[in-house]
């Protein structure tokens, strides 16, 4: 595994799974010193769902969820 000092997060080959609105990929984190797991949301399925206003209603529910999950291994 390479290490860039300018990145965070060294990606892996390794693909976890996906959703609706992205990908989940294993990459190490290089500040934490540990492997996580990083959503990769997909561009072309939230504009999709953007109004009027310009206000993704789907993306906004993921992030509040994710800022409501307390989990020592979720990281929002």
């Amino acid at each position: 595994m390479e290490k860039n000092t300018n990145e965070r997060y060294i990606f892996k080959p390794n693909f976890l799974g996906e959703g609706s609105y992205g990908k989940v990929y294993k990459a190490y984190d290089t500040v934490l010193k540990k492997e996580v797991a990083i959503k990769k949301m997909r561009i072309n399925k939230i504009s999709n769902c953007i109004d009027e206003c310009g206000i993704n209603f789907v993306l906004l529910r993921e992030i509040k969820i994710m800022k409501e999950i307390k989990h020592k291994n979720i990281m929002t």
